[in-house]
């Protein structure tokens, strides 16, 4: 009562300041101190308002706060962290730090795992992403184990839709790591054993198509001939285009069906057709909202290739040059026609785009151009290798770079033709002692320096392998909680592995300063 009395006989003034004062003690002591999980999702919150490269320290910095703490951890608070690495991750690959990314999405899904989190879907904002990066970075082993968890989590929870997304993403995997028949076993089956909506169905015939094409090419690239195999692939994509083309929201399949008949007739020389298709393609393309700036680089590689395939050589070259402008903040074409190697980084857009551009260099007589490209993208080729774990995906990235190397001998060849000087011979000899038994080597030089506890490692990983092969064997009689069992125990080994190499940096290859395509 006497203060209330007080406040009665005070000025204005002094009333408003008693006033501030007393919501002021009532906000500092009258509210709950906040929890470590609210502390997380305002930090995720703050950044995704305004999510800068800059910005993407303070998250590491609270998730740091977070495991320094020594309080025990609930779950709320686990999946708050899982949370924050799915976002993080997200943003990371959108700022083209793929690496960073790909070890945000580990992180989280390492620890949803481990605590047995639930109530967020870990699929699609974690496992999804994570396997397409993989895939992006040609990790194969590790992008058919992720899809695998997910379709298993998928099949588990009946959620028609995941499963089906996993069956194209697995797909995809197969047809880029050799394994095409598997992906038209995978996508006939699905078409004809699945209940399938429209879009489902015309993806699914859109991937079968580009399944259908690869088999049907020899090492060479080029199409082999065989009976009716045109209408065959043909009507793959023009199945499709008849499933999709009443719904609104599928412009990027429609897009990608007119893409793979474009590519489709341009293989058959019918340019015509592959101009008029690419045209249709190029429509439903631009039309798709949110494209990301991989998504449009991919789509100037495919126009750049058409280009070349018609010796369109200047119209080519325009398309490559846009492909850097997107991927690469400080090129400029005016100051030289190639990125800086040290602007480059782990992306297949900028690595066809500079094997495709070392392509028009040869064809335009310029010789030592061509190797400076060549040389461009055996430094992004490097920077591959340094991130596989598996001997697979070594294996394919190392018969990439034996292709890259017998087209640089092969421009050695011409050099030495205009002027036969020594040093052209011998660097060409050079190179391709370099590739010659990569992979070999690799193995041989690991086994002496790896410590006990990796080559456990790596025994127990191949030991997982075998008890998933055996199993897969057994067709429909092949258990597959035991299969999931062997895919989450070789993640974990993998997991483990990335981290001894993080441990010892002096075990990473040095990046080159001189340049392996150019003589001394």
């Amino acid at each position: 009562m006497q203060c209330f009395v007080y406040l009665c006989e005070t000025t204005i003034y002094e009333k408003t300041f008693f006033f501030f004062l007393l919501l002021f003690h009532l906000i500092i002591f009258g509210q709950n101190q906040l929890s470590p999980e609210d502390k997380i999702y305002n930090a995720i919150d703050s950044f995704v308002a305004n999510p800068t490269a800059e910005n993407l320290n303070q998250l590491s910095t609270t998730e740091a706060a977070f495991w320094k703490n020594p309080k025990p951890k609930t779950k709320d608070e686990l999946l708050a962290i899982v949370i924050l690495n799915c976002n993080k991750a997200y943003y990371e690959n959108q700022f083209n730090e793929v690496q960073k990314a790909v070890s945000s999405y580990e992180k989280a899904w390492k620890i949803y795992q481990k605590y047995q989190l639930r109530n967020y879907d870990i699929i699609e904002y974690c496992l999804k992403p994570l396997g397409n990066l993989y895939s992006i970075l040609g990790d194969y082993d590790n992008a058919e184990n992720t899809i695998k968890q997910y379709y298993y989590i998928a099949t588990q929870e009946k959620n028609q839709a995941k499963k089906i997304a996993a069956i194209l993403n697995l797909s995809n995997v197969y047809q880029n790591s050799g394994k095409n028949d598997l992906a038209i076993d995978l996508l006939e089956k699905t078409i004809r054993t699945e209940k399938l909506s429209k879009i489902q169905k015309g993806i699914l015939w859109n991937n079968l198509g580009n399944s259908y094409v690869l088999n049907y090419r020899n090492p060479g690239l080029t199409v082999k001939f065989v009976p009716n195999s045109f209408d065959k692939l043909e009507s793959s994509y023009l199945k499709a285009i008849q499933l999709l083309q009443s719904e609104k929201i599928q412009s990027e399949t429609l897009a990608n069906c007119y893409r793979n008949l474009a590519s489709l007739n341009a293989q058959w020389l019918r340019f015509d057709v592959a101009n008029s298709y690419f045209d249709k393609a190029r429509k439903y393309f631009y039309a798709t909202p949110n494209l990301s700036s991989r998504q449009i680089a991919q789509f100037k590689y495919e126009e750049a290739s058409l280009f070349f395939k018609q010796q369109k050589l200047k119209e080519a070259t325009a398309s490559i040059e846009a492909i850097f402008k997107l991927l690469i903040p400080n090129y400029n074409p005016k100051k030289s026609e190639l990125p800086e190697q040290n602007s480059l980084y782990t992306e297949n857009s900028l690595l066809d785009a500079l094997d495709l551009r070392a392509a028009i260099y040869s064809l335009q007589n310029h010789e030592k151009k061509a190797l400076e490209a060549y040389n461009l993208a055996f430094h992004i080729e490097e920077l591959f290798s340094n991130m596989m774990i598996y001997e697979n995906s070594k294996i394919i990235h190392q018969n990439r770079v034996r292709m890259r190397t017998e087209k640089c001998i092969a421009v050695y060849y011409h050099l030495y033709q205009k002027e036969p000087k020594q040093n052209y011979i011998e660097a060409a000899f050079q190179l391709a002692e370099q590739s010659k038994s990569g992979v070999l080597k690799s193995f041989l030089s690991k086994k002496t320096s790896l410590s006990r506890k990796e080559k456990l490692h790596l025994e127990q990983l191949q030991n997982w392998s075998n008890i998933i092969l055996k199993e897969q064997q057994k067709g429909d009689l092949a258990n597959i909680e035991k299969i999931n069992e062997a895919i989450e125990k070789q993640n974990g080994l993998m997991l483990s592995l990335k981290k001894f190499v993080q441990k010892i940096p002096f075990r990473k290859k040095k990046q080159s300063t001189s340049n392996p395509c150019l003589p001394n």
